[in-house]
């Protein structure tokens, strides 16, 4: 008759238990009653206007640098007849990425019964992503901030789907010891453990949270310096530094110019003809493929070990730069060392066509992006020429173990009238017909400001 006793007042202890948190915890005691932006970095941008559901918060932005941050002020409405406080770990929570940080308006953690209380909430970037991290440059995360009653209780107001869970705990333990019944010589000690544990565990579920969805685009710095350890002010030949945008375009650092930057693209445009071993053009890319105009590591001009040579182009429809034999004074005052690039023949056909017309385009493209070009063209001899790249006229060989040799191109200077002078994928630096189109692809040299590398 004890343990049955004991039994049933466990049972009415239960009940008795779920009735008064189910009082206690009310889903709708706690809210956000709205929530607007205050301040943020310039590099933040709300993809989508912070939303608040409940006393959930969902968060749609974008950062690009550690140390963006956006501030929220937030007003929580307390419906209930107990006073809230935020716990002291509340206020500043760090995940792994971020940190979510509170100030309180009067400096007081406590949100009244029956009133509404004003907090500001900032969500700053505090350690660099890395990639695994992101599905397509998206990291998510969720979290909590607790609330707790000032009297040291704790409520929540999730009650209906925690009285389930405290429910089904119930029906366990009492199915256990239902199971248990015949086994007296244990039955005791478990109603015991049980009678203590259930009250704590009663306890444990009805807690309160504020939840905050985050989703963050990492956007990208426009002009980002690839090669590790390196500054604008550090930069050495060959460096990698990209241009992000629809796409991103990536360059190897040739040299600087006062406070500019020179850099030559790492790949070919896609653009231009198809042709085949012997010569023959078997295709042509259009503004109809995807990429067109942009650079693709697979636009490499004639490669020897390939069976077709993809993106090759004219250099020019006429030999604009020539007066007779002679170099014309706009361009120089001599053979080699002559920069023609003339955006006056930019054309898509015609006798006004040439090169420029191509890199005109990407010039545009880049610009589209948000890059400030100063400059777009061709690379120079002197360029292709200096030490730190290592071209050599009278061996008529470029280094091979370069980037300098990524692809076959056209530079923007002439050995003689007729005759542009080329890179080639397997060293080789010579020249060629300038009306010959099935060798040399477009392989533009950009010049930017430092003061676009942040």
């Amino acid at each position: 008759m004890k343990i049955k006793g004991l039994f049933i007042l466990l049972i009415i202890l239960s009940i008795l238990s779920i009735n008064v948190k189910a009082n206690t915890c009310n889903p709708d005691k706690v809210s956000i009653e709205s929530i607007s932006t205050l301040d943020k970095t310039n590099n933040v941008e709300e993809i989508e206007e912070a939303s608040k559901e409940g006393k959930n918060i969902k968060l749609n932005l974008s950062m690009s640098d550690v140390g963006d941050y956006i501030k929220y002020k937030l007003i929580i409405k307390n419906d209930s007849n107990e006073d809230y406080k935020l716990a002291e770990k509340s206020l500043n929570i760090e995940s792994d990425y971020m940190n979510y940080s509170f100030e309180l308006e009067d400096n007081s953690d406590i949100i009244k019964a029956n009133s509404s209380k004003i907090i500001y909430l900032k969500v700053e970037y505090q350690k660099e992503i890395p990639s695994e991290e992101l599905e397509n440059d998206v990291f998510n995360e969720k979290k909590a901030i607790p609330l707790n009653i000032l009297d040291n209780e704790i409520t929540n107001p999730d009650t209906k789907r925690n009285i389930i869970i405290l429910s089904i705990i119930v029906l366990i333990i009492i199915s256990t010891i239902l199971i248990s019944i015949k086994n007296k010589k244990y039955l005791k000690p478990m109603i015991l453990i049980i009678g203590i544990a259930l009250p704590i565990i009663t306890y444990a579920l009805c807690d309160a949270n504020i939840e905050i969805e985050l989703k963050l685009k990492i956007k990208k710095s426009i002009v980002e310096i690839i090669t590790p350890n390196r500054t604008k002010d550090t930069l050495q030949v060959g460096d990698e530094i990209c241009i992000n945008g629809d796409t991103t375009e990536c360059f190897n650092f040739i040299g600087y110019d006062g406070n500019n930057i020179k850099m030559l693209s790492k790949w070919n445009l896609k653009v231009g003809g198809i042709y085949d071993s012997g010569n023959n053009k078997i295709g042509e890319y259009t503004s109809s493929d995807t990429g067109y105009g942009l650079q693709s590591s697979d636009i490499r001009g004639k490669i020897n070990e390939s069976s077709t040579y993809n993106g090759t182009v004219a250099f020019s429809g006429t030999n604009y730069w020539a007066e007779g034999s002679n170099i014309k004074a706009k361009y120089g005052n001599a053979w080699n060392t002559n920069n023609i690039y003339d955006t006056d023949y930019s054309d898509a056909t015609g006798v006004n066509y040439s090169v420029a017309y191509y890199v005109e385009n990407y010039k545009d493209t880049l610009e589209d992006y948000g890059a400030t070009v100063q400059e777009a063209r061709l690379l120079r001899y002197v360029e292709a020429t200096d030490v730190s790249i290592g071209c050599n006229v009278s061996t008529y060989r470029c280094p091979t173990n370069s980037f300098i040799v990524n692809t076959t191109f056209w530079i923007e200077s002439v050995k003689n009238s007729s005759g542009v002078i080329y890179v080639s994928s397997d060293g080789i630096f010579t020249s060629l017909n300038y009306s010959k189109s099935y060798n040399n692809g477009i392989r533009p040299v950009i010049v930017i400001s430092k003061s676009n590398i942040f």
